[in-house]
């Protein structure tokens, strides 16, 4: 195998890890510079090119990799990441979904009477499974960008998990009703957090709540694959 050869593999070793572009090339610039250096200072001797003086371009690709990824701050401090930063994300989510679904809504109820659909009977049931579809929608946003992060950096599965657990709990804490209008009474929703958490407060909703986060986090993590290519030392600057 010829320099150029191997450094082509080596190129397409490091695209199927998704590193970035930016730290490829230059990785590669530097390996090329290494590799030519070294054959220049070898007055007297062979000259030729030979890979295994280097390594094989799966194992430089990958000790590249886990090197690239013991710089991250998520590596690093995983349960800073994974433990403190799920609320604050699913939050914003929350607030995305549910501001970017409205304004989407009242564009197109705008095309209909709007007084049809405020005096109906079922609206308040209907805004509350509106409502509990934000929170669910925004609760697998955060454990997809989370079990994401955790592929990115190939780490353990349990953290993506912890992150689930946390989200499902707070998904899970609010506390949805929607009372249907009657010649009695009006129509109502209300959302917010219940004033106990026993038994007999949880209801079907909350249920829903609690494991979707769960088992998209089980089902998004079950999905990765893990390298057992053998790695070598390389130490590249990020």
């Amino acid at each position: 195998m010829d320099q150029q050869q191997w450094l082509a593999e080596l190129k397409q070793e490091l695209r199927k890890r998704r590193l970035p572009k930016r730290y490829v090339t230059r990785l590669l610039q530097e390996l090329s510079d290494h590799v030519t250096d070294d054959r220049e200072n070898r007055i007297g001797e062979d000259h030729s090119w030979s890979a295994d003086r280097i390594g094989s371009p799966a194992a430089i690709a990958e000790s590249a990799a886990q090197e690239f990824r013991s710089r991250r701050f998520a590596v690093r401090h995983p349960l800073w990441t994974f433990g403190a930063l799920p609320p604050f994300l699913f939050v914003l989510f929350v607030v995305g979904v549910y501001l970017g679904s409205s304004t989407l809504l009242e564009f197109l109820l705008s095309f209909a009477p709007i007084e049809q659909y405020e005096m109906s009977a079922w609206a308040p049931v209907v805004a509350q499974g509106y409502l509990i579809g934000c929170l669910l929608l925004a609760s697998v946003m955060t454990v997809a960008c989370f079990a994401w992060l955790a592929q990115r950096y190939a780490l353990k599965r349990r953290w993506p998990m912890t992150a689930a657990v946390i989200i499902a709990l707070l998904c899970g804490s609010f506390w949805t009703e929607g009372t249907r209008k009657t010649q009695e009474q009006m129509g109502r929703v209300t959302i917010g957090l219940p004033g106990s958490f026993w038994p007999s407060d949880i209801t079907f909703p909350r249920v829903i709540q609690f494991a979707v986060p769960l088992a998209a986090a089980a089902w998004l993590t079950s999905r990765r694959t893990s390298s057992t290519t053998p790695s070598v030392d390389l130490r590249i600057a990020t």
